[in-house]
Protein backbone atom coordinates (compact mmCIF):
# COMPACT_ATOMS: atom_id res chain seq x y z
CA UNK A 1 0.00 0.00 0.00
CA UNK A 2 2.55 2.74 1.01
CA UNK A 3 6.29 3.33 -0.83
CA UNK A 4 9.18 5.02 1.71
CA UNK A 5 12.06 6.22 -0.77
CA UNK A 6 15.44 8.18 -0.70
CA UNK A 7 16.78 9.79 -4.20
CA UNK A 8 19.01 12.84 -5.05
CA UNK A 9 17.51 14.86 -7.04
CA UNK A 10 18.28 18.22 -8.58
CA UNK A 11 21.17 18.40 -5.66
CA UNK A 12 18.65 17.28 -3.10
CA UNK A 13 18.34 14.79 -1.38
CA UNK A 14 14.76 13.99 -0.88
CA UNK A 15 12.57 11.38 1.76
CA UNK A 16 9.56 10.07 -0.13
CA UNK A 17 6.66 8.37 1.25
CA UNK A 18 3.82 7.47 -1.14
CA UNK A 19 0.36 5.73 -0.70
CA UNK A 20 0.47 3.49 -3.94
CA UNK A 21 -3.34 3.37 -4.24
CA UNK A 22 -3.86 7.04 -4.21
CA UNK A 23 -0.70 8.25 -5.90
CA UNK A 24 -0.81 10.68 -2.76
CA UNK A 25 2.98 11.68 -2.25
CA UNK A 26 5.28 13.80 0.65
CA UNK A 27 8.39 14.84 0.08
CA UNK A 28 10.77 16.00 2.62
CA UNK A 29 14.02 17.49 2.48
CA UNK A 30 16.27 15.82 5.30
CA UNK A 31 19.37 18.45 4.83
CA UNK A 32 17.24 21.64 4.70
CA UNK A 33 15.54 21.63 8.29
CA UNK A 34 13.32 17.78 7.03
CA UNK A 35 10.96 20.44 5.80
CA UNK A 36 8.06 19.46 4.16
CA UNK A 37 8.52 20.11 0.17
CA UNK A 38 5.87 18.39 -1.75
CA UNK A 39 2.68 17.23 -0.84
CA UNK A 40 0.71 16.24 -4.23
CA UNK A 41 -2.46 14.70 -4.86
CA UNK A 42 -4.43 13.34 -7.93
CA UNK A 43 -6.84 16.09 -9.38
CA UNK A 44 -8.94 15.13 -12.25
CA UNK A 45 -6.05 12.39 -12.98
CA UNK A 46 -2.74 14.90 -12.48
CA UNK A 47 -0.55 15.40 -9.71
CA UNK A 48 -1.65 18.32 -7.63
CA UNK A 49 0.70 20.37 -5.74
CA UNK A 50 -0.89 21.58 -2.27
CA UNK A 51 2.23 22.96 -1.23
CA UNK A 52 4.93 25.37 -2.84
CA UNK A 53 8.21 24.18 -2.44
CA UNK A 54 11.36 24.07 -3.89
CA UNK A 55 12.27 22.62 -7.42
CA UNK A 56 15.74 22.45 -7.16
CA UNK A 57 19.14 22.89 -4.81
CA UNK A 58 19.50 26.43 -6.17
CA UNK A 59 16.10 27.39 -6.01
CA UNK A 60 15.85 26.44 -2.33
CA UNK A 61 19.63 28.33 -1.24
CA UNK A 62 17.99 31.48 -3.31
CA UNK A 63 14.77 31.20 -1.68
CA UNK A 64 14.63 29.81 1.40
CA UNK A 65 16.64 32.97 3.23
CA UNK A 66 14.12 35.34 2.68
CA UNK A 67 10.75 33.36 2.03
CA UNK A 68 11.39 30.53 4.71
CA UNK A 69 9.03 28.44 2.77
CA UNK A 70 7.94 25.31 4.51
CA UNK A 71 11.00 25.85 6.99
CA UNK A 72 10.82 24.15 10.40
CA UNK A 73 9.96 26.88 13.07
CA UNK A 74 12.76 26.20 16.42
CA UNK A 75 12.88 27.16 18.87
CA UNK A 76 11.20 29.95 18.24
CA UNK A 77 8.62 30.87 15.32
CA UNK A 78 8.09 34.27 13.61
CA UNK A 79 10.42 37.68 15.11
CA UNK A 80 12.44 38.31 18.56
CA UNK A 81 12.52 41.73 18.18
CA UNK A 82 16.31 43.08 18.13
CA UNK A 83 17.08 39.42 18.07
CA UNK A 84 16.89 40.06 22.28
CA UNK A 85 15.74 38.30 25.05
CA UNK A 86 16.50 37.17 28.91
CA UNK A 87 16.54 34.27 30.44
CA UNK A 88 17.77 32.55 33.92
CA UNK A 89 18.71 35.91 34.75
CA UNK A 90 21.34 36.12 31.58
CA UNK A 91 20.67 38.24 28.56
CA UNK A 92 21.01 36.95 25.07
CA UNK A 93 21.62 38.05 21.39
CA UNK A 94 21.23 36.19 18.15
CA UNK A 95 24.18 36.27 16.31
CA UNK A 96 21.87 35.45 13.03
CA UNK A 97 18.92 38.44 12.21
CA UNK A 98 16.93 38.90 9.49
CA UNK A 99 17.20 42.31 7.66
CA UNK A 100 14.76 44.11 9.81
CA UNK A 101 17.17 43.48 12.79
CA UNK A 102 15.18 40.49 14.43
CA UNK A 103 15.94 37.40 14.90
CA UNK A 104 13.58 35.45 12.53
CA UNK A 105 12.05 31.80 12.69
CA UNK A 106 14.16 29.99 14.59
CA UNK A 107 17.65 27.99 14.03
CA UNK A 108 17.00 24.97 12.38
CA UNK A 109 15.42 25.96 9.11
CA UNK A 110 18.43 24.58 7.14
CA UNK A 111 19.89 22.81 9.29
CA UNK A 112 20.60 18.83 8.17
CA UNK A 113 18.44 15.78 9.87
CA UNK A 114 19.13 12.22 10.42
CA UNK A 115 16.35 9.61 9.45
CA UNK A 116 16.16 7.77 12.62
CA UNK A 117 13.30 5.49 12.27
CA UNK A 118 10.84 4.51 9.07
CA UNK A 119 7.59 2.06 9.33
CA UNK A 120 5.03 0.77 7.26
CA UNK A 121 1.69 -0.81 7.22
CA UNK A 122 -0.66 -1.25 5.38
CA UNK A 123 -2.67 1.94 6.92
CA UNK A 124 -0.38 3.77 7.55
CA UNK A 125 3.92 4.96 6.44
CA UNK A 126 5.70 7.00 8.95
CA UNK A 127 9.46 8.19 8.83
CA UNK A 128 11.55 10.11 11.82
CA UNK A 129 14.21 12.46 11.93
CA UNK A 130 16.19 14.17 14.18
CA UNK A 131 18.29 17.21 14.44
CA UNK A 132 20.47 17.64 17.74
CA UNK A 133 20.86 21.37 18.27
CA UNK A 134 24.18 22.02 19.79
CA UNK A 135 25.17 26.04 20.76
CA UNK A 136 25.48 26.84 17.14
CA UNK A 137 23.95 30.27 17.53
CA UNK A 138 25.11 32.60 20.59
CA UNK A 139 21.49 33.89 21.22
CA UNK A 140 20.94 30.49 22.35
CA UNK A 141 23.90 28.86 23.94
CA UNK A 142 21.74 25.55 24.88
CA UNK A 143 21.39 22.05 23.59
CA UNK A 144 17.81 19.77 22.99
CA UNK A 145 17.14 17.55 20.40
CA UNK A 146 14.08 18.65 17.73
CA UNK A 147 12.73 15.07 16.24
CA UNK A 148 10.07 15.24 13.50
CA UNK A 149 7.82 12.38 12.56
CA UNK A 150 5.65 12.59 9.77
CA UNK A 151 2.83 9.81 8.88
CA UNK A 152 0.69 9.15 5.97
CA UNK A 153 -2.50 8.06 6.82
CA UNK A 154 -4.96 5.66 4.40
CA UNK A 155 -7.00 8.60 3.61
CA UNK A 156 -4.13 10.57 2.75
CA UNK A 157 -4.40 12.91 6.07
CA UNK A 158 -0.66 13.92 6.64
CA UNK A 159 0.29 14.06 10.74
CA UNK A 160 3.13 15.82 11.38
CA UNK A 161 4.52 15.39 15.42
CA UNK A 162 7.19 17.06 17.00
CA UNK A 163 9.33 16.88 19.67
CA UNK A 164 11.66 18.41 21.46
CA UNK A 165 14.32 17.50 24.66
CA UNK A 166 16.44 19.69 26.28
CA UNK A 167 19.58 18.21 26.84
CA UNK A 168 21.25 20.64 28.92
CA UNK A 169 21.40 21.31 32.32
CA UNK A 170 19.38 24.48 32.41
CA UNK A 171 15.89 25.62 32.01
CA UNK A 172 15.52 26.46 28.28
CA UNK A 173 13.17 28.36 26.22
CA UNK A 174 11.41 26.65 23.37
CA UNK A 175 8.25 26.89 20.68
CA UNK A 176 8.00 25.39 17.90
CA UNK A 177 5.76 25.82 14.41
CA UNK A 178 5.81 25.35 10.80
CA UNK A 179 5.83 27.87 7.76
CA UNK A 180 4.64 26.04 4.57
CA UNK A 181 2.59 27.90 1.73
CA UNK A 182 -0.63 26.27 0.40
CA UNK A 183 -1.90 25.97 -3.03
CA UNK A 184 -5.49 24.92 -3.79
CA UNK A 185 -6.01 26.27 -7.61
CA UNK A 186 -6.08 29.43 -9.35
CA UNK A 187 -5.53 32.63 -7.18
CA UNK A 188 -5.79 32.96 -3.53
CA UNK A 189 -8.38 36.27 -3.79
CA UNK A 190 -10.88 33.57 -5.28
CA UNK A 191 -10.44 30.71 -2.22
CA UNK A 192 -12.69 30.41 1.04
CA UNK A 193 -11.13 30.24 4.50
CA UNK A 194 -13.01 29.54 8.08
CA UNK A 195 -10.37 29.28 11.15
CA UNK A 196 -11.63 29.14 14.95
CA UNK A 197 -10.76 32.57 16.15
CA UNK A 198 -11.77 35.54 17.84
CA UNK A 199 -8.83 37.57 18.21
CA UNK A 200 -6.12 38.76 16.87
CA UNK A 201 -2.85 39.93 18.19
CA UNK A 202 -2.35 43.94 17.58
CA UNK A 203 1.42 43.88 15.67
CA UNK A 204 3.73 47.27 15.45
CA UNK A 205 5.44 48.06 12.67
CA UNK A 206 7.68 45.55 12.91
CA UNK A 207 5.29 42.63 13.45
CA UNK A 208 5.77 42.52 17.10
CA UNK A 209 3.49 42.07 19.71
CA UNK A 210 1.81 45.34 21.49
CA UNK A 211 0.16 42.86 24.13
CA UNK A 212 -2.87 43.83 22.82
CA UNK A 213 -5.53 42.26 21.01
CA UNK A 214 -7.81 43.10 17.91
CA UNK A 215 -11.68 41.41 17.96
CA UNK A 216 -12.05 39.89 15.01
CA UNK A 217 -15.50 37.52 14.30
CA UNK A 218 -15.78 37.18 10.49
CA UNK A 219 -13.36 34.25 10.05
CA UNK A 220 -14.85 32.10 12.37
CA UNK A 221 -17.83 31.96 9.68
CA UNK A 222 -15.29 31.69 7.13
CA UNK A 223 -14.91 34.73 4.53
CA UNK A 224 -13.71 34.54 0.60
CA UNK A 225 -10.12 36.01 1.24
CA UNK A 226 -10.59 38.64 -2.07
CA UNK A 227 -7.38 41.48 -1.79
CA UNK A 228 -7.09 40.63 1.79
CA UNK A 229 -3.19 41.38 2.77
CA UNK A 230 -2.51 39.30 5.79
CA UNK A 231 0.45 38.62 7.89
CA UNK A 232 -1.26 38.45 11.31
CA UNK A 233 -1.08 36.33 14.24
CA UNK A 234 -4.27 34.65 15.68
CA UNK A 235 -5.69 33.08 18.72
CA UNK A 236 -7.63 29.76 18.42
CA UNK A 237 -10.66 29.77 20.37
CA UNK A 238 -10.76 26.27 20.50
CA UNK A 239 -8.81 23.07 18.90
CA UNK A 240 -10.64 19.90 19.30
CA UNK A 241 -8.60 17.20 17.37
CA UNK A 242 -11.64 15.78 15.99
CA UNK A 243 -12.67 18.97 14.38
CA UNK A 244 -10.39 21.19 11.97
CA UNK A 245 -9.07 24.59 13.28
CA UNK A 246 -8.77 25.91 9.60
CA UNK A 247 -10.37 25.37 6.04
CA UNK A 248 -8.98 26.51 3.24
CA UNK A 249 -11.36 25.99 -0.04
CA UNK A 250 -11.42 26.42 -3.20
CA UNK A 251 -15.43 26.15 -4.90
CA UNK A 252 -14.05 25.75 -8.60
CA UNK A 253 -12.11 22.41 -8.30
CA UNK A 254 -13.98 21.74 -5.24
CA UNK A 255 -10.90 21.16 -3.40
CA UNK A 256 -10.41 21.73 0.54
CA UNK A 257 -7.61 21.61 2.48
CA UNK A 258 -8.21 20.88 6.34
CA UNK A 259 -5.85 21.30 9.21
CA UNK A 260 -6.20 19.76 12.51
CA UNK A 261 -4.62 20.37 15.74
CA UNK A 262 -3.90 17.49 17.94
CA UNK A 263 -1.59 18.88 20.71
CA UNK A 264 0.01 22.35 21.70
CA UNK A 265 -0.29 24.88 18.35
CA UNK A 266 -2.69 27.26 19.66
CA UNK A 267 -1.90 30.33 17.35
CA UNK A 268 -2.29 30.23 13.83
CA UNK A 269 -0.03 33.18 11.69
CA UNK A 270 -1.54 33.46 8.40
CA UNK A 271 0.29 35.59 5.21
CA UNK A 272 -0.47 35.77 2.25
CA UNK A 273 3.06 36.51 -0.43
CA UNK A 274 2.77 39.09 -3.05
CA UNK A 275 2.49 36.96 -5.96
CA UNK A 276 -1.09 35.71 -4.23
CA UNK A 277 -0.23 32.51 -5.67
CA UNK A 278 -0.23 30.49 -2.34
CA UNK A 279 -0.85 31.10 1.21
CA UNK A 280 1.21 30.31 4.47
CA UNK A 281 -1.06 28.87 7.25
CA UNK A 282 1.09 28.47 10.12
CA UNK A 283 0.71 26.55 13.25
CA UNK A 284 2.56 27.94 16.24
CA UNK A 285 2.51 26.89 19.87
CA UNK A 286 3.46 30.25 20.99
CA UNK A 287 3.12 34.00 19.78
CA UNK A 288 5.68 36.10 17.58
CA UNK A 289 8.59 37.36 20.06
CA UNK A 290 7.40 34.74 22.90
CA UNK A 291 11.18 34.53 24.48
CA UNK A 292 10.06 38.08 25.32
CA UNK A 293 6.02 38.08 26.04
CA UNK A 294 6.27 34.78 27.19
CA UNK A 295 2.86 34.04 25.16
CA UNK A 296 2.83 29.93 24.63
CA UNK A 297 6.14 30.11 25.79
CA UNK A 298 7.66 26.60 27.37
CA UNK A 299 10.12 27.07 29.81
CA UNK A 300 11.79 22.89 29.58
CA UNK A 301 13.51 21.44 32.81
CA UNK A 302 16.40 19.40 31.76
CA UNK A 303 15.65 16.20 30.32
CA UNK A 304 11.72 17.40 29.65
CA UNK A 305 10.42 17.19 26.50
CA UNK A 306 7.21 18.46 25.19
CA UNK A 307 5.56 16.98 21.69
CA UNK A 308 3.56 19.24 19.09
CA UNK A 309 1.03 17.15 16.52
CA UNK A 310 -0.65 18.53 13.35
CA UNK A 311 -2.58 17.02 10.89
CA UNK A 312 -3.24 18.09 7.12
CA UNK A 313 -6.13 16.68 5.64
CA UNK A 314 -7.37 17.30 0.88
CA UNK A 315 -10.51 16.82 0.58
CA UNK A 316 -12.50 17.07 -2.90
CA UNK A 317 -15.96 17.87 -2.81
CA UNK A 318 -17.07 16.78 -6.56
CA UNK A 319 -20.27 18.10 -7.78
Amino acid sequence: MFTIDRKQENGLTIIYIINNHTQTTVEILPDHGAMLNRFAIKLEGKDFELVNGYKSEEDLNETLPTSYKSAKLSPFPCRIQNGRYSVNSRDFEFANKFNDGSAIHGLLFNSSFEMTDEFMTENNASVTLQHVYDKSDEGYPFTYSCTINYRLLINDTLEITTTVKNLGEDKIPVADGWHPYFRIGSKVDDWHIRFNSRKMLEFNEQLIPTGQFVDVKEYEEGVVIGDRALDNCFLLEHHDSEQPVCVLSNEHNGLQLYFYVITNYPYLQIFIPEDRESIAIENLSAAPDAFNNHMGISMLRPSQSETFTLRYRPVLNKA
